[in-house]
């Protein structure tokens, strides 16, 4: 991002003003001995640059009198200077080398050869000429260097210089010319090496070295300075420290020397690189830092060395696992009387070893008295308390201390106060042989111990379980005896002072007495005090008290039970009795129970529960609607156990269910039947209905949904078309109708033709919710008078509005199937009626040829209506128009005859060709070349017709034949096969007939007739 906006400001720039750079001169001449030559770069009018310009550079050989790189100078490939904003002349520095041969005059070139913006180039090049000479300036290429070391020690200090002719080297100690360089010794024609020695090092010596080395051309120095040196003292060493487990730890060291001594780390000889060192030129001061210690960080040394090249010291500290403080022994609660003294005690473990101090009521600290313990970190505590007084009895607490975390234990100082019995014992009745169970409770300052004594002397021992400071003791009598009904004593000791001083005890006792005890008195006076259907509530009284012993008999329980059998329990002498049963009568009887036993049965008291609604629908509740606007009902009483009283009758009502309003009610009726009038055709009912008896309406009710008879579709008028022919025409003999229509939902349509036989040409007698259709679908002419019989089955969507009995073409305009329909020409003169028959869903499949004798008409409709009877016209009188000229009826004959003799030629010679060849069918559509032939009788009539299906997306056609030498049945479009798609072919005699299924066909899968 940073080089684009550069981009943009230095284009800017550049529109603005031009600025130029280069060299400032073009030829610069350089001595060989010089060693080097600057070359200057300036950029002018760099007012208006707001960029940095960088110019890069190289060196080339010259074209004339070239110098060798390498040799001569060394080679720049390529260098850059950056001019900042403001800065406006660089210079450039190229090494001339130095050789000691005697030769002309040499050159080569520095050129810019990029600048990084739109900066002008000036001079871009400099051609530089290195003169040769036999005199080069002095030059110290290895300068003495500055030493530290000890006094009395010894130093040399070396020098070492070139330049032609030869220098020499001269050395002086603070600008005294110290020795003649008797210790020079010349290495090359031009270079030379000196060096001075130091001996016996006094503190005179500390001081600046210089040498000197000078030809005839020039003369050049270096200086170096002796210090005087010490060895590492550690100023602050590390210290001890004590750290806990997983915690953390720094170690610090400080040291001074000259040179700045350098401090490394070490632990049992391994040395530790985790440290941080700040460093001046005489002290140096190093960290070392340990985190999150494990156990082998522990208990051992840490050492720091303090090292230079004049010697050394080392310091350790040692790093102690520390542990939080822990009481071992902890003091103990004292019980104690005022005026009397106690002793607290206590004992703790820790590293650093813990300091104990005591603190009452955590409030006042109390000094006491402590000692080392046996083992390091162990320390014992003890706190005198004399002459208690009541303020001073209270919490004492221990409290353990190091630097690390505390601890605390506290005791308890306690008064002592007497023994005391809190629960006194009661006297106790209980049955001879039966167990007795005596109890004593009784407190103090600490739990007291009781035992038990009779009245005779004898001890006995309870168990006793202690809470706090409160004993419970249960003496048990196992099968109490004579001897055991008698007074016992429940006595207490307790110890009311207890320390390491002294021991008090106190005690208590309390008498009770065991009784003999009998079962309770028969109950007495069982009354109802309130009844419901399903409940009774009862009350009774206790039996009259036995004189036997001042207790009045435990009753414990009373049972209650109801027609001898135990139905309830009661602790008090009431009790209400659920889950009874309505419209039943009960006799009671209760029995008083104690620890004994159970009492006499008091005598029985009865009482009888009230009606109950019932609890169920009546069942089985059937519903039909014989005709128009009737619905008749049907139904059984509830279960006899539902009854729940008398039933005195049935609640009806009815409603539309589409309907939102109040549903009608009928009067009560008493029997199972009903019969409701009055209503909507075609309607749903909803019908309910339930049980009454003494108590009301059940809530439970039977529903049944019944819809009422529709008005079955009206007939309108039938027209009767004109059977007179038009000029040349065929006459023909048809009823035109229009069709009913309806709301009800249907699927498909039978319209049924009926020939009416004249005794029925006035009224339809026939039943009229049932007919039989004895005629063939395909031989109605057949079809007996008063029969009716199919003429087209059409879907309701392609159901119309008027249709044509006797008349083919309009069947195969509606009809879905008008190949199975049947409906023929008329006969003339003859009454005919007919019907429509709707189905809700798709009617039998017509190839079962005949519709079941009985079936109701209609499937949506229970009603039939016929439409009135109508004669179809007799044959019409020829009246002058309709005359046949003798010219046409001459034609006609003729062409009746020809057509005879033509059909009887072809008859004889189809006979021929059938007896003598496999005769094949070629008038087949579609047939395929790999047909299959299956054989037949030869000399047997024969008709076929054609079928197809779809199989993939492949037509494959099926042809089947049909013996028809017995003459059964008479040929129609479709007659007696499934899914017909074309009609019958004519008649024929032949060997074989084309039947094709597919490829694979062969003769096992022929079928015949």
């Amino acid at each position: 991002m940073w080089q684009l906006f550069l981009l943009v400001t230095c284009s800017w720039c550049c529109r603005v003003a031009r600025s130029q750079v280069g060299f400032t001169t073009n030829k610069v001449t350089v001595n060989e001995g010089s060693g080097m030559v600057e070359l200057t770069i300036a950029i002018d009018n760099a007012d208006h640059l707001t960029f940095p310009v960088t110019v890069t550079y190289s060196t080339e050989e010259a074209t004339v009198d070239s110098a060798t790189s390498g040799v001569d100078y060394t080679e720049v490939a390529e260098a850059s200077v950056t001019f900042a904003i403001g800065e406006t002349i660089k210079t450039v520095t190229i090494d001339i080398d130095v050789d000691s041969e005697v030769e002309t005059d040499e050159k080569f070139v520095v050129r810019i050869t990029d600048v990084n913006c739109c900066v002008d180039i000036g001079i871009d090049q400099v051609v530089v000429t290195i003169e040769d000479s036999s005199t080069v300036e002095t030059r110290i290429v290895v300068a003495p260097l500055d030493t530290t070391q000890l006094l009395g020690l010894n130093v040399t200090f070396s020098c070492t210089a070139t330049g032609i002719p030869l220098p020499s080297i001269s050395w002086s100690s603070d600008n005294v010319v110290m020795i003649d360089a008797s210790n020079t010794t010349v290495l090359n024609e031009t270079t030379v090496y000196s060096e001075i020695s130091v001996v016996d090092i006094r503190m005179v010596d500390f001081v600046m070295y210089t040498c000197t080395a000078m030809n005839s051309f020039n003369s050049v120095n270096e200086s170096a300075m002796l210090i005087n040196a010490t060895i590492p003292i550690i100023e602050v060493p590390p210290d001890d420290v004590t750290v806990l487990l997983g915690g953390n730890v720094t170690f610090t060291c400080v040291a001074i020397g000259v040179p700045a001594p350098v401090i490394t780390w070490s632990s049992d000889d391994n040395v530790i690189n985790t440290t941080s060192v700040v460093a001046t030129e005489t002290r140096t001061t190093s960290v070392l830092s340990l985190t999150n210690l494990t156990l082998s960080d522990f208990n051992q040394s840490y050492t720091c060395t303090a090292s230079n090249d004049h010697g050394m010291m080392i310091s350790s500290a040692f790093l102690t696992e520390g542990m939080v403080p822990v009481i071992m022994v902890a003091p103990e609660n004292v019980l104690q009387l005022q005026g009397r003294d106690a002793i607290f005690r206590c004992s703790a473990f820790g590293i650093p070893r813990p300091i104990i101090s005591w603190v009452f009521n955590d409030e006042a600290v109390l000094s006491g008295t402590s000692s080392e313990g046996m083992s390091d970190g162990m320390v014992d505590a003890e706190l005198n308390i004399t002459n208690i007084s009541a303020d001073q009895f209270g919490n004492y607490t221990c409290n353990a201390t190091n630097m690390f975390s505390d601890d605390t234990e506290t005791a308890v100082l306690e008064e002592g106060i007497e023994v005391m019995i809190t629960s006194k014992p009661e006297d106790v009745s209980v049955a001879p042989g039966e167990r007795a169970e005596l109890s004593c409770v009784a407190t103090g300052n600490r739990a007291p111990n009781i035992t038990w004594m009779r009245q005779d002397g004898m001890n006995f021992t309870g168990s006793n379980s202690t809470t706090g400071d409160t004993t419970s003791s249960l003496l048990i009598i196992s099968g109490a005896m004579s001897d055991d009904f008698t007074s016992y004593a429940c006595i207490a000791e307790n110890t009311v002072a207890d320390n390491i001083i002294e021991t008090i005890v106190a005690s208590d006792r309390a008498v009770f007495t065991l009784y003999e005890s009998v079962v309770p008195s028969a109950p007495i006076n069982v009354a109802t005090v309130s009844d419901e259907s399903r409940s009774v509530t009862l009350s009774w009284e206790d039996g009259p008290l036995l004189p036997l012993n001042p207790l009045n008999p435990n009753i414990t329980d009373y049972l209650v039970y109801l027609n001898d059998s135990l139905n309830g329990s009661s602790t008090s002498p009431t009790i209400t009795l659920s889950r009874l049963f309505p419209f039943t009568s009960y006799t009671v009887t209760v029995v008083a129970v104690n620890r004994i036993g159970n009492s006499e049965m008091s005598q029985s008291s009865g009482f009888s529960t009230p009606e109950e609604i019932p609890g169920a629908a009546p069942q089985n509740l059937t519903a039909q609607s014989p005709s128009i606007g009737i619905i008749q009902l049907s139904w059984q009483p509830p279960p006899v156990d539902k009854h729940f009283g008398i039933i005195t009758g049935y609640h009806i009502t009815y409603r539309i269910s589409t309907s939102s309003g109040d549903a009608t009610a009928i009067n009560p009726v008493v029997t199972l039947t009903a019969t409701l009038s009055g209503l909507q055709s075609d309607s749903e009912y909803n019908v309910t209905i339930a049980a009454i008896n003494g108590a009301g309406t059940s809530l439970s009710i039977a529903t049944v949904s019944v819809r009422t008879i529709p008005e079955p579709p009206a007939l309108t008028a039938i027209v009767i078309p004109t059977t007179r022919p038009p000029p040349g025409g065929i006459r023909t003999t048809s009823i035109t109708v229009t069709l009913p229509t309806t709301t009800v939902p249907y699927s498909h349509v039978w319209v049924v033709a009926v020939r009416l036989s004249s005794r029925n040409s006035g009224v339809l007698t026939f039943d009229t919710n049932s007919y039989a259709n004895r005629a063939a679908f395909k031989n109605y002419s057949t079809a007996m008078d008063d029969e009716p019989y199919i003429v087209a089955e059409i879907s309701a969507d392609n159901y119309p509005a008027t249709f044509t009995l006797g008349d083919n073409s309009s069947t195969q305009v509606f009809s879905d199937f008008p190949e199975l329909d049947c409906n023929g020409p008329l006969m003339e003169g003859r009454p005919y009626s007919y019907f429509v028959r709707f189905f809700s869903s798709r009617p039998p499949v017509v190839r079962a040829r005949r519709d079941p004798i009985g079936q109701r008409q209609y499937t949506v409709f229970t009603t039939t209506r016929f439409a009135p009877p109508v004669t179809t016209a007799s044959q019409a009188t020829c009246d002058q128009d309709d005359d046949i000229s003798s010219t046409a009826l001459v034609i006609i004959i003729a062409s009746v005859v020809v057509i005879i003799i033509l059909t009887l030629m072809f008859v004889i010679i189809t006979i021929v060709i059938i007896k003598y060849y496999r005769w094949k069918i070629a008038s087949l559509k579609n047939l395929q070349d790999d047909s299959q032939y299956c054989t037949i009788n030869p000399s047997t009539v024969y008709s076929y017709a054609l079928y197809d299906t779809v199989k993939s997306s492949n037509k494959v056609y099926r042809y089947e034949a049909d013996d028809l030498t017995n003459g059964n049945e008479a040929l129609g479009p479709g007659a007696g096969y499934s899914n017909p798609q074309d009609l019958h072919a004519p008649p024929i005699t032949g060997d074989d007939v084309i039947m094709n299924e597919n490829p694979a066909y062969d003769e096992t899968q022929c079928t015949h007739f």
